[in-house]
């Protein structure tokens, strides 16, 4: 509903510009029904994105409807007071979603665009959240300039990218992590991987969440090959941990995901170490998402090295019983793959016809097809690198690599 307000609000000349009285005042009738709605419910609002929506109608609302200025005082101190709890110190939105991040930002602008043509003093908080949020969105950004997609199973327009690119400064670099969200980035002349090792940081935080962590993203030059998650499966199965570039045990998820949208289960923290010496980087994740089911800690350790093609990383599962694991790479839809060496390593081929090997330590590697899934109505082809075992003793270890060759 706020959403339809600002659309209505926004495109004013469009809709009212050669109508007769009736529609104007029929559309006005209605507009004015939506914003009392907003006002009335407004206590009963999620703490989230959903939330800093309906304050931009509401200041929408206050500056382009007659009798309803009485409502930007009440709607910039919310806001004031949202983003001080939603934006986090490194510029990141609480929720830990890209998608969301963008639409927040795409938010503030508007509201900075609006307050700018009413001639309103543009406050401090408005400009420092713009201007950390421009370079945490920069941060989930890969060569192509497409989105990562983290806590997400859904891609933005390349429009809306574009749009939002030319209202907001370049910058040189992009920043190597995201210490309060909690992702790391590394960067090299063609690769550039990004992976998730935060928590949600409250309750409020998990809404729309998925339940996993230590899944990451991989591309090279412009061309996706490791996506954090499945794309073309409905939003209930895309928020299971066993839909993501990661660990799964038992076949269960890490975090319960509850009905409400939100998760519960997870851990406080996450211990995460990095070490860069003479460009190459070495990542180490400790996730204790699996503690209280199974007593279970999963540690991910990844090194990278400086030309960013010869990829390694290490699976050590710390648990008391034996329980069965699933270890699983996402693929781009876009990638040729093929299975050699008696199913022990795989080969990926890139759109640009560059190849790639997976090898792991495993006796045999699993390829998996799934031909059912749709994305914008259209049949596509998911595949995904799937090992599995069981976990024996105290610790179980799974080496694998990505190399360019």
């Amino acid at each position: 509903m706020a959403t339809r307000v600002c659309n209505l609000l926004k495109n004013y000349n469009f809709f009212f510009h050669t109508s007769e009285d009736e529609f104007k005042e029929k559309i006005f009738n209605s507009i004015f029904k939506q914003v009392e709605h907003l006002v009335k419910n407004f206590s009963n609002l999620k703490r989230n994105s959903d939330l800093l929506r309906v304050i931009k109608a509401l200041i929408y609302a206050s500056i382009c409807l007659p009798n309803k200025n009485h409502y930007y005082q009440i709607a910039i101190f919310n806001l004031k007071s949202e983003l001080n709890k939603q934006i986090l110190k490194d510029g990141c939105h609480f929720q830990r979603n890209p998608i969301i991040h963008v639409q927040v930002l795409m938010d503030l602008l508007d509201i900075r665009a609006i307050l700018n043509l009413a001639k309103k003093k543009i406050f401090f908080d408005l400009q420092n959240a713009i201007k950390k949020m421009t370079v945490a969105y920069r941060f989930f950004l890969h060569k192509d300039n497409s989105l990562a997609n983290f806590n997400t199973a859904n891609n933005l327009n390349e429009k809306i990218l574009k749009n939002i690119a030319s209202e907001i400064p370049k910058l040189s670099k992009s920043p190597r992590e995201l210490t309060s969200a909690g992702f790391q980035r590394i960067d090299t002349k063609n690769t550039t991987f990004i992976i998730d090792c935060g928590v949600p940081i409250n309750y409020n935080a998990t809404y729309k969440a998925h339940s996993c962590t230590t899944a990451f993203e991989l591309s090279y030059k412009k061309n996706r090959i490791i996506n954090n998650s499945m794309f073309g499966i409905n939003e209930k199965l895309n928020k299971t941990t066993a839909a993501h570039s990661t660990l799964t045990l038992n076949n269960t998820n890490s975090y319960k995901i509850l009905k409400n949208n939100h998760l519960s289960r997870v851990p406080s923290k996450i211990k995460v170490k990095r070490v860069e010496r003479y460009g190459a980087n070495f990542i180490e994740i400790e996730n204790y998402g699996y503690k209280n089911q199974y007593d279970a800690i999963h540690k991910r350790i990844i090194y990278i090295d400086k030309n960013g093609t010869d990829i390694r990383g290490e699976d050590n599962i710390y648990c008391p019983m034996e329980i069965n694991y699933d270890l699983r790479f996402y693929l781009d839809s876009k990638i040729k793959t093929l299975i050699t060496n008696n199913e022990k390593n795989a080969v990926l081929k890139l759109p640009n016809g560059i190849g790639w090997k997976f090898i792991s330590s495993l006796d045999k590697i699993n390829l998996v097809v799934n031909r059912q899934s749709l994305f914008d109505n259209q049949p596509i082809r998911n595949e995904h690198i799937h090992l599995n075992g069981k976990t024996t003793e105290l610790i179980t270890v799974i080496k694998w690599s990505l190399k360019k060759y």
